[in-house]
This record gives C-alpha cells, structure tokens and sequence, in this order.
C-alpha cells in the first residue's frame, strides 16, 4: 500500500473514530467471500502476534476495532509455530500464518499478559518478531 494511501486511512480512522464507538461491529461468519488468513491485496494487512499466555483483551480490543473496518483491513493471526495457542484465560485461536511465512504486513500489533515474560527469552521469537516489526511500516 502506498504512503499516500495509508495516509488517507490513518485520516480516515481519526475522523470515524466516534462513529466506530457507535457502530456495532458485524459477524465474518455471513460473507461467503470471507477466508480466514486470506489477505486481500487491496487491504492494509494487519498481523496480530499471539503466544501462549496472551492476553484476550489486549488482543481482541484492538481487533475488534479493526474489525469494524474490514472494507479496509484484512486481519491475520500471527505465531511462531502453526496450531492453536491458548491465551491467559485458557481459550485458545488458531494461527493463520508463521512469522516465517507471514504476508507483507502494513500493521503489526502484540498483546500483552503473563506469556511475554516468557517470550522475551525466546531468541527465536524476539528475533522474528523484530524482523517483522522493521519490515512493517506501523
């Protein structure tokens, strides 16, 4: 996506942000069009990093915003090795890409809980991470 264009979409998220408040994000389950872990090329491509431990809020707050914003958005879940991860509270999701074979991302998010203590002994991980992090430009 270029600068111009993510430009025009961080605008547009400022000026919608109260209409975002009030609109009632819109279950995927309905949309036949819809794959999970699909990015569509003319979307911003958000990769939310998840790892044993995370923390549902810090992970499904955010994504529920971006969410309401799926015309523009496209979400993926991110970890280092395919599977289900299991978060804080003991529910888990699925991972719809590796770092290692993660899409070019526009946005890169992490939660926060207990797992990243953990986590930031992982070489592995911080490594991918941090190349990740470079790579995307939010």
């Amino acid at each position: 996506m270029h600068n111009n264009s993510r430009r025009k979409f961080i605008a547009s998220i400022a000026t919608g942000a109260a209409a975002l408040t009030l609109t009632p994000a819109l279950s995927f389950a309905g949309n036949p069009a819809f794959k999970p872990g699909i990015a569509d090329p003319k979307k911003m491509v958000l990769g939310m990093v998840v790892f044993d431990g995370f923390q549902l809020l810090d992970t499904f707050g955010p994504l529920e915003m971006f969410g309401s914003l799926r015309d523009k958005v496209s979400i993926i879940m991110l970890g280092e090795k395919s599977g289900s991860v299991k978060s804080s509270a003991g529910p888990a999701v699925m991972i719809d890409h590796t770092f290692e074979d993660a899409p070019e991302l526009d946005i890169l998010m992490i939660p926060g809980g207990g797992g990243t203590r953990r986590e930031v002994k992982n070489i592995t991980f911080v490594e991918s991470f941090r190349k990740l992090a470079i790579e995307a430009p939010m």
